[in-house]
């Protein structure tokens, strides 16, 4: 049981990761991805941090 929520965590944070900084930015948006605590401005660099950091997590919930 704990393993499969496990696997659904991984692979669902994984999808917030995708969600939060793939899609074009809106104006209305609440949150700013142009504007990372980690690397400032750079939203490519920021986009590349979190398709591996999706990737990761979902090779990690795929592995369980």
């Amino acid at each position: 049981m704990w393993r499969i929520l496990l696997i659904a965590f991984l692979i669902a944070h994984a999808a917030i990761h995708l969600a939060i900084w793939l899609p074009p930015l809106k104006p209305d948006a609440a949150f700013d991805p142009n504007s990372s605590w980690l690397v400032g401005g750079q939203r490519g660099l920021a986009v590349t941090l979190a398709v591996i950091a999706g990737a990761l997590l979902a090779a990690g919930g795929v592995g369980l």
